[in-house]
């Protein structure tokens, strides 16, 4: 990114992009359906298995998205993509204009999340 410091417009979007580096991807409280299929920390009553309860002191757990699950679940994988994607230096055609242009990247692929807590 090329800033020219001082300009008003180029820190905020400095600041937008230092922010959104820190944060990384937002996940609220997790997905009604979700399958996770292990869990780090503290958290001594979980066992790690297909369970999707969330039981307190975990400090993170991995999630399984599959090809099947909602629409909600493959945006959050297609968000990580895009990050990954652009961190590894992949190149992109185009700028994909909505859900239905991702979903074809997702088709037959199944994808695991870690969430920190």
């Amino acid at each position: 990114m090329l800033r020219v410091h001082g300009l008003q417009e180029d820190d905020d979007q400095h600041d937008k992009v230092c922010r959104d580096y820190k944060e990384g991807v937002v996940f609220g409280g997790g997905w009604k359906n979700e399958r996770c299929v292990g869990r780090f920390g503290v958290c001594s009553s979980s066992s790690g298995g297909g369970g999707s309860g969330k039981s307190g002191g975990e400090e993170g757990r991995i999630v399984e998205v599959r090809p099947e699950d909602g629409v909600v679940m493959k945006q959050k994988v297609l968000e990580v993509k895009e990050i990954v994607d652009k961190e590894m230096g992949f190149a992109v055609a185009s700028k994909r204009s909505g859900f239905e242009d991702g979903e074809d990247q997702l088709e037959g692929i199944t994808s695991y999340l870690y969430i920190a807590k």
